[in-house]
This record gives C-alpha cells, sequence and structure tokens, in this order.
C-alpha cells in the first residue's frame, strides 16, 4: 500500500521542531519492514498546514493517510484530517497515538476512518485491513521486535534538542515501556499499555544509538521513559552495556524518587546522566498520601534531590497546583519545598 503519515503542527509547545514524534516513526518503519510504500509530512512550523496537508493529499493518491496526536494537539489533527478529506475525499484517514488510546470515541466522532489504540506499530497493520473495526486495539508486543524509529523518513537534522547546561545535540529515546503505579491523576493506570512494564533488549538499545551517534552526530539523549530506575537488575545491566561501548552519551531522563538510592543514583551517574527529572507534585503530605496516592513523601523527594546533587546530577522537580481538595496551605507548601530543597529546576502545572 501506498501510505502517509503526518505529524501535525504544535504551536502550544516552545518548540515544536525540539523533539521528534517518536510514535509516529516507530509506525513508519514498521510499515516500511512490512513492504508498503511510507513517506511522512512534517508540518511543525508550517503556517498555512491545513493547505500544505490538503495539497500533499491530493497529489499523493494513498491508500491510507496516518496522524498522530497528543490531547493538546487533538484540535490540529482534526484540522488536518478536514484538509486531507478536502483534497482526497476517497482516502482513508486513521489517527493513533496517546489521545487516540485515551479517548478512542472522540476521534470516531470526528470523522477519523480508524482509530488505533495502544501499539501502534501493531495496530496500524490490524487498521489497514478493509475489514477492520473503526476502533482497533493493537495488541502489545515484545520490545525485541520492534523496528529502530525511521528517522531517515524526516528531516531529522532539522530538529534543535541540546541537552541541558550543554552545548549537546541531543535525540529524544525511549527505552523502557509503562509504569506499574498507580498516581491517581494519571489517566492511563486503568489502561494496560500505559501500566504494563516492558524493557528493550540492550543490544536493541546499541543499534539505535549507532545510529544516532555516527550517522547524526548526535552526543545527548533526552531518555523519556515513564521512569527509567523501575527495574534495577535491568538498569544495572544497562549500565554495564554502555561502559562496555566506546561512545560516553550525556543523558537526562525520569526516576522514581522512591527507589532511587545511592546504587540507582551511582548507575545512573556511570551511564552519563546529567539530569534527573521526577514527579515531585506537591510539597503537601496530605496531598501526596491521600490525594494523589504517590507513595512518597516531602522527605524522600527531598533526598532525591540531594542525593543527586551528591552523585554529580541536576534535579528538575515537576509539580502540580489545584489537585482536588488542595487548600491554599497544601499550595504553600509546595512553594517552601521548592526553597527548602532547591532543586536545579521545576515546572509547576495547574491540575
Amino acid at each position: 500500500m501506498n501510505i502517509g503519515l503526518i505529524i501535525c503542527p504544535s504551536p502550544f509547545l516552545a518548540d515544536g521542531r525540539y523533539m521528534t514524534a517518536l510514535g509516529l516513526i516507530w509506525v513508519a518503519a514498521a510499515l516500511r519492514d512490512a513492504g508498503h510504500a511510507v513517506v511522512v509530512l512534517d508540518l511543525e512550523e508550517q503556517p498555512d498546514y491545513t493547505r500544505v496537508a490538503r495539497q500533499w493529499a491530493a497529489d499523493a493518491r494513498f491508500d491510507w493517510i496516518g496522524i498522530t496526536a497528543t490531547t493538546p494537539g487533538f484540535a490540529y489533527a482534526c484540522n488536518v484530517l478536514a484538509a486531507c478529506k478536502q483534497g482526497a475525499p476517497k482516502t482513508k484517514v486513521m489517527i493513533g497515538g496517546p489521545h487516540a488510546t485515551m479517548a478512542p470515541q472522540s476521534c470516531v466522532d470526528q470523522g477519523f476512518d480508524r482509530v488505533v489504540c495502544d501499539d501502534g506499530f501493531s495496530g496500524v497493520m490490524l487498521a489497514i485491513d478493509p475489514g477492520a473495526p473503526g476502533v482497533v486495539e493493537g495488541p502489545l508486543t515484545d520490545p525485541a521486535t520492534w523496528p529502530l524509529p525511521a528517522r531517515d523518513l524526516i528531516e531529522f537534522p532539522a530538529y534543535r534538542a541540546i541537552l541541558p547546561g550543554t552545548t549537546l545535540p541531543a535525540a529524544n529515546v525511549i527505552w523502557t515501556m509503562g509504569c506499574p503505579f498507580r498516581c491517581n491523576f494519571c489517566s492511563g493506570r486503568e489502561l494496560k499499555f500505559y501500566r504494563q512494564y516492558r524493557v528493550r533488549p540492550y543490544d536493541h538499545i546499541g543499534r539505535e544509538l549507532d545510529v544516532l551517534w555516527y550517522d547524526y552526530g548526535k552526543r545527548g539523549l533526552y531518555v523519556m521513559d515513564d521512569e527509567v530506575n523501575i527495574n534495577r537488575e535491568w538498569l544495572f545491566g544497562l549500565r554495564d552495556y554502555l561502559k562496555s561501548r566506546p561512545e560516553r552519551w550525556a543523558l537526562r531522563g525520569f526516576i522514581k524518587a522512591e527507589l532511587f538510592d545511592d546504587d540507582v543514583a551511582a548507575a545512573l551517574s556511570a551511564m552519563g546522566f546529567i539530569e534527573v527529572c521526577t514527579g515531585v507534585e506537591s510539597g503537601s503530605a496530605r496531598i501526596l498520601k491521600d490525594v494523589i496516592v504517590k507513595n512518597t513523601t516531602p522527605e524522600i523527594n527531598g533526598a532525591a534531590v540531594e542525593r543527586a546533587h551528591r552523585f554529580g546530577m541536576t534535579f528538575k522537580a515537576f509539580c502540580m497546583i489545584g489537585h482536588p481538595s488542595e487548600t491554599e496551605a497544601d499550595a504553600m507548601a509546595t512553594r517552601d519545598w521548592l526553597i527548602r530543597y532547591r532543586p536545579d529546576d521545576f515546572d509547576m502545572t495547574v491540575f
């Protein structure tokens, strides 16, 4: 089949060309490996993106067009759907990605011909079958069978990620999938795709590192796993594997604070991590325990900051205000936590 995939614009981001849409280029790789002709249209930084999408769809005569979207980007995906249908009314259009997985009915309601949930690179194979239902749930797959993301199908050198505090050109990667914890604010806590924890084999990761280092000159990595330290034995094995390779990466990734002990901190530092991040969320013990069910305390989170610093890493805290039942005192406890423990950076999101 002749299949076109579209990266929609994301003007709500500070820089839409900072990190790549990994899910979509993973899907592109799977389709190409299955023998389909695949092209990718990247609409980031396209002010007249609907006109471009409409003309592209009209000229190419695709069998299928696929779009990916997060929830903040869903409105743009719907605009692109309308443009593609104007340009090529008979071409089927599917959508996948985080929003489709979490809220498939909203995609059906907007007129997408297929909605792909869960593993995109398995679900897309079902979705292009003419007899498939409107909503397709791809089976969870073994990471050892995953293709490498098809970065060659996009203008990858145009992406501008730089590792914080450095001038190192960086790429975003995913080494593990899923989070088994059950924080109350997490929209994915009831979905197996987000709950089932899976890890990529070391040599599989190594093949991607070869491409990023030798083909594209990347020297930094944003490790976008939910938490890189869920499986400590796998992490220690990855440390040994990376130390056996000639490259020396600078890394930044997310940790689970209550699992961040001295052995894990030493391993991450040895792997090249220069910054670790965690969802501190609140400085209120009540909010953490009774409302979020975060499995941490302000003291555990504070110890994570101090431990990161002892092992030569900076620390970024992701925080939220506006939790259910939150009082002014709870919100001020978050302010006080930041002042006491002095993380190197923090975000504050309104829940």
